[in-house]
């Protein structure tokens, strides 16, 4: 039996590309044809990078084009030949159909042939699909998601308790609107955030099985739907929208957006009490408990130099007038970023007025200070990150063949837990229950008894440094090698979370 071909999309090389599938853009993503292409002329070879870009969707019909690296397209000719190359004709542009199973056919616009793969060379010449035609859509955006239903504009989240999911919430600002999305032998696992599988028959399940197999069904759009046999569906039902599979749910009612999960966190003090939303507006350090008013959304930038912190009821802190900081802020106001200054996994924040936050002795957070201290850093807590899955420049770290020791050019990942301790460091726990530990080289094991304390700074969109114990940064190889060797951060030691 063929099996239908593997299109990998979204890897790590293109955050841009990323942003626009996951939070609304019109392209698929960027994107691996998983076979070698080596066939296809010389400058394409296997793991190149492709978007599938949306050209016009018209109905049932949308028209995209293969583009590869250096701008080049995939194109056929009237032989069903295929290469890259840059053309004006419509050789470039194919029709992509989706079938009942999930699967992408691409029909030429130009010739009416199917791209397929026979053996080791693709070729573009049958006027009608086969098996060989097909290809299995593989997301490679980062697994660890939140699930956005578009049509009631809430986010999905697990109920412990009642062991179901719910879709109910504005803002995925809690452990529970977790998700990692695995991919095996074509189909889609979604696993919890206590790491539980969703069954067909809506159970929550300790281990992956045939049991806990989507197929997952992709529409330009930003559009994505989880199908079971029969013509069944995952979709939201009733008031409650309590997440279950079932058949004609309403219109659009299926379709969800896969997001990015965006870290919530929470600021201490020096003196342990958190910043907090208080009347309304104001920002205060004054109660030592966590509330609701005390999470914050962490926007930072693309190159991690500012952020923007968003409340629970989705305002943006601002600075105003002389020193004040209110939680009223705008996403069009430039008086909404705040310089950020990591410090052994602390944070001082420089409002626009370039003053530092501080706060008074009536517990007031203000921008007055003219340097950063010990009274100006605060404490971060990520708030709804039970685990991490952490992937390189060079791939997922995880553990090596045969091997407790931890590698970072991994295609599979290990999941970590994050165990908070005192004074805002973290313990990494494996999936053996075993801590991570060092080695003589500053190589790490998933092997320790005792736990090693890790911090954990956020540097920019998704994306985070991990200061080992001994003051130096988590950094990537080529070659694999997982090492803490270097104290000045670089492009090897930040990781996409």
């Amino acid at each position: 039996m063929v099996e239908p071909r593997d299109l990998e999309i979204d890897p790590f090389g293109d955050r841009e590309a990323v942003k626009d599938w996951c939070d609304g853009g019109t392209e698929f993503g960027t994107g691996i044809l998983s076979h070698s292409l080596c066939s296809l002329s010389l400058s394409c070879s296997l793991g190149q990078v492709w978007d599938v870009k949306v050209k016009s969707t018209e109905g049932c019909q949308t028209l995209v084009e293969l583009k590869g690296p250096h701008g080049l397209s995939l194109t056929t000719d009237d032989m069903g030949q295929v290469k890259c190359g840059v053309t004006c004709s419509n050789a470039n542009i194919f029709f992509l159909e989706t079938q009942c199973n999930g699967t992408w056919v691409f029909r030429s616009l130009k010739f009416g042939t199917y791209l397929e793969m026979l053996e080791n060379e693709v070729t573009c010449l049958m006027k009608t699909p086969t098996k060989c035609s097909m290809w299995t859509p593989h997301l490679a955006i980062h697994p660890h998601v939140v699930l956005y239903h578009l049509e009631t504009k809430c986010y999905t989240r697990l109920l412990p308790a009642q062991h179901q999911l719910c879709t109910d919430s504005p803002l995925p600002h809690s452990n529970e609107f977790n998700f990692i999305l695995h991919f095996e032998k074509g189909k889609y696992h979604l696993q919890t955030s206590d790491l539980r599988y969703l069954s067909l028959d809506d159970q929550l399940l300790s281990k992956r099985s045939k049991m806990t197999a989507f197929s997952l069904h992709l529409r330009p759009g930003n559009m994505v739907s989880f199908h079971a046999a029969h013509q069944r569906v995952l979709y939201p039902h009733g008031r409650t929208g309590i997440l279950t599979v079932g058949s004609n749910p309403p219109d659009l009612f299926q379709y969800f957006a896969l997001k990015k999960s965006k870290p919530w966190v929470s600021m201490k003090t020096a003196s342990k009490n958190y910043l907090s939303v208080n009347y309304g507006e104001k920002i205060y350090a004054r109660f030592d408990h966590l509330t609701r008013l005390s999470v914050f959304q962490f926007e930072a930038t693309q190159k991690g130099e500012m952020v923007r912190l968003r409340s629970s009821d989705n305002q943006l802190l601002a600075q105003r007038g002389q020193s004040a900081v209110l939680a009223d802020g705008k996403d069009v106001e430039g008086v909404t970023y705040f310089g950020m200054e990591w410090n052994q996994g602390k944070l001082a924040l420089q409002a626009a007025n370039g003053l530092y936050l501080q706060v008074r002795p009536i517990g007031q957070v203000i921008a007055s200070a003219q340097e950063p201290g010990v009274e100006q850093e605060f404490t971060v807590r990520l708030v709804n990150r039970p685990f991490l899955i952490l992937r390189g420049r060079h791939g997922y770290i995880g553990s090596s063949y045969r091997s407790d020791k931890l590698v970072c050019n991994n295609n599979m990942y290990d999941i970590i837990v994050l165990i908070p301790c005192s004074r805002g460091f973290y313990h990494f726990q494996g999936k053996n229950g075993k801590f991570w530990s060092m080695g003589e080289n500053y190589n790490f094991y998933v092997s320790g008894e005792n736990p090693l304390d890790f911090c954990v700074e956020i540097r920019g969109d998704n994306l985070l440094s991990v200061l080992a114990p001994n003051g130096n940064y988590l950094q990537s190889d080529q070659s694999g090698i997982l090492s803490a060797t270097d104290s000045t951060l670089s492009p090897d030691s930040l990781w996409e979370f």
